[in-house]
């Protein structure tokens, strides 16, 4: 890129507007991007964003220039309000709001150059004598919806009721019945839909139901729901002494010990020592060292035919070990099975039934070990079925298309798969929100997933908006030992690459747990409807969650 300028002012003025200086600039004109057409509370869900994910020079400058656009909310809420105790109140609700949505994060506004919640003590008085954590589980949600679902028992099937009844009895009368549970199931046999009812019935009856999920992305099919690591406060470092970082004086603690049922789904995918810590934290929260989790009614829920714990390098005995049934904890837990599936129950005729009740039989195969392997290749290998193909012809073959199997490599018949599944990706009155919803090609490494994301948005119409990260050394003495383009190449898991190109309409996946209430987690499908400088707008594609449906 070539820059004009005359003078060493001008040649650094133009270089901060093109965005290559350290400062706030960028985060300045993003909230004045969004201030021109987003709420005071997605502001400050933006603002904290800011502040977690990236490096702001100086948050109180920042913090000062867009109070007015943050608080515009409160303020038209307590107008009636007079003089210092009106500001006073507008600036405190303004903090609070801000503190909640840090504490997803795990931060507070302690942790940044803000005006503090002590410069407030008779209203953070007040906030502290009431426990929020108690107050919105048992006062949040709707009743009329959670009544409606209560309503439903009775298209519960024979297996799901059996469970139900068995878990709704443990959760009323815990010292004479089994605290323990696992639900088994295959993909399909309705164990969201039978969790769904279970914590209807236990927080309609009044009670405190704790329902978490070993992903962001699993915990929105919970009402309610949030992620196991940030309820219980689950180290990021495992070991096995491993425990929670949740202290005898909090209000999560008194959260826990009034808890009558704690669902946790998804529960295979997550290492033993998670369980374990929670199990430590618990024992000694509730003053029971005697039985498993203090004495909880625990419900875990999964299937260990699908994800297992992610164990980095790891050989297939080690994968094996970091799972919960190598815990001393899995022989206390009574497994209940779910068999029959209902999504070949509910399909709309025979031949959608036969189709799904046969590839059902294919994947349970598979994740049972019992499926054909293709020993030509390798013994974990195995054969897909041809009506699961899309052949691919050696004309439909890109040039860019590599014949080997190896990881990085571009797939072989990536134009083919494209066309078949994105035919229709420039016509809006096809390409709907529930059509990109419906389509995704899975694949085994991001390098393949980069070049595939490439591939369909060449195809989207429209200009394509480049965003380019900042990258810096921490260190100021090792600062010249990297050069910008090597530190631009390198590519993390969990991270967006250096160079982010988008189009409008296009399908996007966010990568952060920004805030579960609003079902904004690691894994949530959205689509992009406007693009500016320095901000984006977009919405959801099509994903099925449930919101909490809490009060704040």
């Amino acid at each position: 890129m070539k820059v004009s300028s005359t003078s060493q002012r001008g040649y650094a003025k133009t270089r901060q507007r093109l965005g290559f200086l350290e400062d706030d600039a960028e985060w300045i004109s993003c909230m004045r991007e969004a201030a021109e057409f987003r709420m005071p509370c997605q502001l400050r869900q933006l603002f904290t964003t800011i502040l977690v994910y990236s490096q702001v020079a100086e948050v109180r400058q920042l913090w000062e220039r867009f109070y007015d656009d943050l608080s515009q909310d409160f303020a038209h809420r307590y107008r009636a309000l007079l003089g210092q105790e009106k500001e006073d109140m507008i600036k405190f609700k303004t903090l609070k709001s801000l503190n909640d949505l840090l504490q997803i994060s795990g931060y507070t506004v302690a942790d940044f150059d803000l005006p503090q919640l002590h410069d407030f003590p008779a209203l953070v008085l007040d906030s502290l004598m009431r426990n929020n954590l108690i107050r919105r589980e048992l006062e949040g949600y709707d009743q009329n919806t959670l009544q409606a679902i209560v309503d439903q028992e009775d298209q519960l099937n024979e297996g799901q009721r059996a469970i139900f009844d068995e878990i709704i009895q443990a959760a009323n009368d815990p010292d004479q019945c089994n605290k323990l549970f696992f639900i088994d199931g295959p993909g399909g046999t309705g164990k969201s839909t039978l969790l769904r009812h279970i914590l209807a019935k236990v927080r309609l009856a009044g009670k405190i139901a704790i329902a978490v999920a070993s992903s962001g992305i699993a915990s929105l099919l919970l009402m309610g729901g949030r992620t196991a690591h940030s309820t219980f406060k689950i180290p990021l470092k495992l070991t096995n002494k491993s425990t929670c970082a949740i202290y005898k004086q909090s209000h999560l603690k008194s959260l826990i010990q009034r808890a009558s049922l704690v669902i946790w789904d998804e529960a295979p995918m997550t290492h033993r020592h998670a369980f374990e810590a929670v199990d430590r934290t618990l024992r000694d929260i509730m003053d029971n060292d005697q039985e498993p989790f203090g004495g909880k009614v625990f419900v875990l829920s999964g299937d260990f035919r699908q994800i297992l714990p992610v164990v980095v390098r790891g050989t297939p005995a080690e994968t094996i070990d970091a799972c919960l049934k190598s815990s001393t904890l899995w022989e206390h837990f009574k497994q209940l099975q779910l068999t029959e599936n209902m999504r070949v129950r509910s399909a709309g005729n025979n031949s959608t039934a036969a189709e799904l009740a046969a590839f059902s039989e294919f994947l349970l195969q598979v994740g049972e070990g019992r499926h054909e392997v293709n020993r030509s290749i390798g013994r974990d290998f195995v054969k897909i079925p041809q009506d699961m193909l899309i052949n691919n012809n050696d004309d439909d073959r890109e040039e860019s298309e590599d014949e080997e199997i190896r990881p990085g490599a571009v797939p072989r018949g990536l134009k083919k798969i494209i066309d078949v599944m994105y035919a229709d990706i420039n016509d809006p009155d096809i390409a709907t929100d529930d059509y990109f919803a419906n389509r995704t090609i899975l694949t085994t490494t991001n390098t393949v997933v980069h070049r595939i994301n490439e591939a369909v948005s060449k195809r989207l119409s429209g200009d394509s908006h480049v965003y380019l990260s900042i990258d810096k050394v921490d260190d100021d003495n090792e600062e010249n030992f990297f050069e910008q383009e090597v530190l631009h190449s390198i590519n993390i898991n969990g991270i967006p690459p250096h160079k982010l190109t988008l189009k409008k309409g296009a399908p996007i996946m966010m990568m952060r747990n920004l805030n579960p209430d609003l079902g904004l987690c690691n894994g949530t499908r959205l689509r992009i409807i406007e693009l500016k400088p320095h901000s984006s707008h977009s919405v959801y594609a099509g994903n099925s969650f449930q919101l909490s449906q809490r009060s704040p």
